[in-house]
Formats: C-alpha cells, structure tokens, sequence
C-alpha cells in the first residue's frame, strides 16, 4: 500500500510540476507577445516625453509618471512632463507617494511623444502636430489626433487611464515601484471618485486591490 501511496504522490508532484512548467511558458510567451507592440520606439532617435491633456488632474499626471516608468523599465529613454501646474489634489498624491512633479513642456515641436488620459489636439501641447506621436494611451472616446506613422493606440471604455497603464504594466511582466503604485492608487480613486462612479468597471476595482497590496503602498 505505501508503494502505491509513493507512486501516486510521484505522479502528483510531476504532474504539479509539468502544469508549472507550462504555465510559466504561456505567461512567457504572453509577455514577449505584449511586448511586440511598442518595439517600433526601437527605431526612435532621443528622449520621449510621455504627458496628459491641458489642465492637468490626477490622473493625467500620474499615468504620465507610471508610463514613462514603464518605458525606462523596458530600456527606453523616457521622461514624463505636464502641460500646467498640478492641482491641490494631484500635489498631495505626489507629496505622500514621495514623487516631484513633472517639468512643465511647452512645446513639443519635433520631439518624441507619449500621450496619456486624451487624444484631442485642442487638449493636448503646443505644436503636437509637428511631434512624433509614438502612443496614445486613453479611456476616452476617439479623438482628432492623426498620424502618418504606426503607432500604438490603447483606448479602452475603463474609469480611468491609471488602470491601462497598469493593465500594460503586468501584461509587459513588470510591477511598478512602491512610489508608482502609491500615484497609481490616487489616480485611480480620484478619477472614479473612490470606484463610486458610473464609469467604474471590474479592472478598475482589481488594480486597484491590486496596487494596495503591494509592498509599502
């Protein structure tokens, strides 16, 4: 009886073992495979400025800030920027997640762009039009803003943008710092004002458990 006891748990722990194995393949192969859709910034020569639309909110700045993260993560050269001062709000987040906010950009003539939280030129930078808009990462509806390059164009019908740039995040197979998810939970909350909105959906309530139960945050 032991011997047959043996043999089973053998085969269990095999078994266990294989499921793993294949698992961690797929989540692999997942991840390579999200990941293909940005490696045109490969091709990109210099910094990309990563910003949210005009009058900036809590969740403009801060998915600003998480993107660019993710991009430095992935080997990019990136570095987030606002388009006005940051609001009462949107400062206390920064203040208690220990984060500066962003410089203010002007003009983005000829530079290298990310747009987070809009994609509407009246909402967006002074000379966006003569930008190289590489993304636009948005929970809005379609925009004006056009482009004759490929680029990646993430809308998605959810509370708030934070909850894309997350959604990439672990789809790309990285979390985002303590500091990042501390921004990310004020983003979230702010923007379906504390997940009572109407515009609240499932991934906007699992990230946000989520981010609250990783370290420090």
């Amino acid at each position: 009886m032991l011997a047959v006891i043996a043999a089973a748990f053998t085969a269990y722990n095999l078994g266990w073992s294989n499921a793993q194995a294949e698992h961690q393949a797929k989540a692999e192969l997942s991840t390579l495979l999200n990941r293909s859709d940005i490696e045109t910034i490969e091709l990109v020569d210099g910094l990309v400025y990563v910003f949210g639309h005009q009058s900036p909110d809590s969740n403009t700045v801060c998915s600003a800030i998480a993107y660019a993260e993710l991009l430095r993560d992935l080997g990019y050269d990136a570095q987030p920027a606002v388009l006005g001062p940051v609001n009462a709000e949107t400062g206390y987040i920064l203040e208690k997640a220990e984060v500066e906010a962003p410089e203010v950009l002007e003009d983005a003539s000829g530079l290298n762009v990310v747009l987070v939280d809009h994609d509407e030129y009246a909402q967006s930078a002074e000379g966006l039009k003569d930008a190289h808009i590489i993304s636009i990462i948005d929970h809005h509806g379609e925009g004006n803003i056009t482009t004759s390059n490929q680029l990646v164009y993430d809308a998605r019908p959810l509370g708030s943008t934070a909850t894309i740039v997350l959604i990439r995040y672990y789809n790309y197979g990285f979390e985002p710092s303590p500091q990042t998810a501390k921004l990310m939970l004020g983003a979230l909350l702010s923007d379906t004002s504390n997940l009572q909105s109407s515009t609240t959906t499932y991934p906007n309530r699992s990230c946000c458990r989520r981010v609250m139960r990783l370290p420090t945050c």
